[in-house]
């Protein structure tokens, strides 16, 4: 999170209402528990949209846990917003009776998930060689694809859950590289990549379109390119057994003491 004070005053929006700030760590499970819990019962309000766009990339850097002790880009990237979504499915089914359409959940993934797969055998990478912030990075982005599919399977009518590639962005990403290098990067790769609002598109486009409400194009789709248009996922995200694994383990994870159990 950034100092809360630059944001201003988001009180006042006119026609568009107000806005709430709230404290929201995605990289700690109690931190999402208390998010959940104060919402359902301080907010009480439906959720038509749920954006999980929070993450890291560890650009080079060496192995780190979360206060969880999950790897730190499968426990930020996915497992955070895995029990976030769980959390608020009540009020995503509120917003599915208020309009009568399917809520939606948008994961905000890469195209790098193409280059992942998920390490059933050790998805926390903690055995000698297996960890790079590369492999970490492209697992943790290949959950969220196919959480996304597995979502919409489940809550089929109720929510909608897609995962969207925002495009090659200029954001803070290589802040665990040095100062130098960081400076270099940004002076040099912002006359290439996206600001931050054009690597909004896919996503603003997935939360509002009524193309995902039954156009054609969008049917059954679960990955949509940064051009708004669908994707092509890795094609590990069609494995059945394997995206039913990756909820179990999910699932099991995000349990209180869910890590201990996982490991027993």
């Amino acid at each position: 999170l950034g100092d809360l004070g630059d944001l201003g005053d988001l009180g006042d929006l006119g026609d568009l209402g107000g806005a709430m700030v709230q404290v929201l760590d995605v990289s700690s499970l109690a931190s999402v528990r208390a998010f959940a819990n104060d919402w359902s019962e301080s907010v009480k309000l439906p959720v038509h949209v749920l954006i999980n766009n929070a993450g890291i990339f560890g650009m080079s850097a060496p192995r780190e846990e979360t206060c969880d002790g999950f790897e730190s880009h499968v426990g930020t990237n996915h497992l955070g917003h895995f029990l976030l979504t769980e959390l608020m499915l009540p009020w995503l089914k509120k917003a599915r009776q208020e309009t009568g359409f399917p809520a939606r959940v948008v994961n905000v993934s890469s195209k790098l998930h193409r280059m992942g797969r998920i390490h059933r055998d050790d998805p926390h990478l903690v055995e000698v060689g297996s960890f790079n912030s590369l492999a970490a990075y492209a697992q943790s982005k290949l959950a969220q694809v196919m959480f996304a599919k597995e979502c919409s399977r489940r809550y089929d009518g109720v929510v909608r859950c897609v995962s969207v590639h925002p495009g090659e962005v200029l954001t803070d990403v290589v802040r665990s590289l040095p100062g130098a290098m960081q400076r270099m990067y940004k002076l040099v790769m912002r006359l290439f990549l996206l600001t931050a609002a054009q690597g909004a598109r896919s996503a603003v486009f997935c939360a509002t379109s009524d193309e995902l409400n039954g156009g054609e194009a969008y049917r059954g789709v679960f990955y949509v390119d940064s051009n708004c248009r669908p994707g092509s996922p890795n094609p590990l995200a069609e494995d059945a057994e394997l995206v039913d694994w990756l909820w179990a383990w999910s699932a099991a994870s995000t349990r209180p003491k869910g890590r201990e159990e996982e490991r027993r």
